[in-house]
């Protein structure tokens, strides 16, 4: 939730401002459901929800949700005439819910990046109950944290929201709206090349916690990948028992095969933790490898884990180009999982 950071510094500020949030879609529209965006009294803007028509209204309404303190469901249509006069070619229907956050809701905003900061899970659940409406963030320990606080009639539905995908569910009286804390994702690149050097920079624009091993000192340089936490290894036959888990994405791009064997052989003792390993090289080199692995007895369900030659196939050519197609390929691959 990149928002989140934008949301505490107006917080701290003192500053009340709507929090755009995409709950439902049908059809093609800009942008996915959970996107959020936040909007101030003036109408500045933080985030967006794609622009054209539906952000537009949402933009409009902000004010009215800030003086009021309330929250409301916006619908907008862009089949119809909606569509014909704005400059999306989306064809859908969207449902944003608008909501003010006050000041006094920082401590639970915090929860929420602290939260996320250390990689926890947990859920942001907003629940509207007739006049009322509680934003409301549940830990992994089930604990429901909110200003004013929750009350008891509410918090079951809470509870039940948390500990699944992001849902919008509506009741006799009651709507509800959970979205899942998603921890940044940690990213281990396995070589500090070139192709290595511009996936990290993406990769950290993209929120990855990017994690960079190479057997030369020289290319770990400190000005090479200053937001990168680099490791010094002696021979990537020698890899530290980094920490490995469903949140876990491996990129292997080392100056060599033998490099990038050893590399794969240390993801595929992991493979049934980790969210996703790639390896770079041609389709050639995937096959030997491959056959080398099938030789150790790799099956081929887990061979299908690899995603090799790594990222979407858009004839990338350069390390900045390459970089970008690992980028899309992640983006893709996280946006399909539940």
């Amino acid at each position: 939730m990149q928002i989140i950071p934008s949301a505490l510094a107006l917080l701290e500020a003192g500053e009340a401002f709507a929090l755009a949030t995409i709950i439902e879609q049908q059809g093609s529209t800009p942008r996915g459901i959970g996107t959020q965006m936040i909007i101030r009294a003036d109408g500045r803007i933080i985030g967006t929800l794609g622009g054209g028509s539906s952000e537009a209204q949402a933009i409009a309404r902000g004010p009215e949700i800030i003086t009021g303190n309330k929250a409301s469901l916006l619908t907008v249509n862009m089949t119809g005439i909606d569509a014909a006069e704005s400059d999306m070619i989306c064809g859908g229907i969207v449902r944003i819910l608008l909501q003010c956050v006050q000041p006094i809701q920082l401590p639970t905003f915090r929860k929420l990046q602290k939260a996320e900061d250390e990689r926890r899970k947990g859920w942001l659940v907003t629940l509207i109950d007739h006049q009322n409406h509680y934003l409301v963030f549940v830990d992994e320990q089930g604990l429901c944290h909110s200003i004013p606080d929750l009350p008891e009639a509410l918090r079951p539905y809470a509870l039940d929201a948390a500990h699944s995908s992001m849902h919008t569910q509506h009741m006799p009286g009651i709507s509800l709206f959970a979205r899942p804390l998603r921890p940044r994702g940690r990213m281990y690149l396995f070589g500090a090349g070139h192709v290595a050097l511009d996936t990290a920079k993406v990769c950290n624009l993209l929120g990855f916690e990017t994690t960079v091993l190479d057997d030369r000192q020289e290319f770990l340089d400190e000005h090479r990948f200053p937001e990168s936490h680099r490791v010094l290894v002696p021979d990537f036959d020698h890899i530290p028992d980094l920490p490995v888990d469903e949140e876990t994405y491996i990129a292997i791009m080392t100056r060599g095969h033998l490099g990038d064997a050893q590399c794969l052989d240390w993801a595929l003792a992991r493979d049934d933790r980790a969210a996703y390993i790639g390896m770079i090289g041609s389709r050639h080199k995937r096959t030997i490898m491959y056959d080398r692995l099938r030789k150790q007895g790799i099956t081929e369900e887990r061979l299908a884990r690899i995603h090799s030659p790594i990222g979407l196939p858009i004839q990338a050519q350069t390390p900045a180009e390459i970089a970008v197609s690992i980028a899309a390929e992640l983006i893709q691959w996280v946006n399909q999982q539940p």
